[in-house]
């Protein structure tokens, strides 16, 4: 007997191997998340959580599969001497390969014409800072935290390279783009992207946005714009946040190109 283990975030794959082995057995485990979230083709097989019960459930699944099967006490008394250990392992590694921080909050900081403009617009996305920390649980990677004046961006030498570092361990992006400007933070988006970041942007009005990125949220999945249709302040932000925090931040998501 062939069992394919497949992580939740390898949908596709499990699909594609089950049809093109035809009788091969798939068995998806989920390692983190929700099953009622799993979506074609992954949803199509009976999916189990990695959990005791559901582990417990798999692995009798797959003894009785066997052409000399185990006992159910002798089954029941070797996973109960390998579980610990198991579980152990596999939460080691989950804990290995999470990010350092759930969002980036990218926000347009120098392109912001004098500190008279700046220490407002610094106020106010604070707020949503701690709205994403305090009402949503969440660990978050802000650049603007460190800058308490704009006269402060002559010494961010390494500001690029942090950036940069905090971007690649992250898992999901979040930018505030208040009125056409020339920003880094576009340079930022488009850098999470590449990496597959689910991504949320908040634009007063979409023709704001670079053309291209107009229709993100047509090609890509896991890709939203906000626009002042649905925002006015950024109390407002971080109301969207909260109500959205399940939804938009929870388990680990991709975005990818729709088909």
């Amino acid at each position: 007997m062939k069992v394919f283990i497949s992580w939740s975030g390898e949908a596709s794959k499990a699909g594609a191997v089950s049809g093109h082995f035809g009788e091969m057995k798939v068995a998806p485990l989920l390692l983190e998340g929700d099953l009622k979230e799993l979506c074609d083709p992954i949803a199509a097989f009976q999916c189990t959580s990695f959990d005791k019960e559901g582990v417990c459930r798999l692995f009798g699944s797959i003894n009785d599969s066997l052409g000399q099967p185990l006992t159910k006490k002798a089954l029941a008394a070797a996973f109960e001497l390998v579980w610990n250990d198991l579980d152990a392992a596999v939460r080691a590694a989950l804990d290995r390969d999470r990010p350092t921080y759930d969002v980036f909050l990218s926000v347009p900081m120098a392109s912001l014409e004098s500190d008279a403009q700046y220490q407002p617009f610094r106020s106010d996305v604070l707020k949503v800072v701690r709205a994403l920390r305090e009402r949503c649980g969440l660990s978050v990677f802000c650049a603007l935290e460190a800058i308490e004046s704009i006269h402060d961006f002559d010494t961010y030498g390494v500001g690029a390279r942090e950036d940069v570092e905090a971007l690649e361990h992250s898992a999901h992006f979040v930018m505030i783009y208040p009125q056409r400007l020339a920003s880094s933070a576009l340079f930022e988006a488009g850098y999470a992207l590449a990496r597959g970041m689910p991504c949320r942007f908040f634009v007063r009005q979409l023709n704001e946005l670079p053309f291209l990125m107009r229709k993100l949220a047509e090609v890509f999945t896991n890709v939203s714009i906000v626009d002042q249709t649905e925002w006015s302040d950024h109390d407002e932000i971080a109301e969207r946040l909260e109500q959205n925090c399940r939804h938009w931040f929870g388990g680990r998501r991709h975005a990818r190109l729709t088909d």
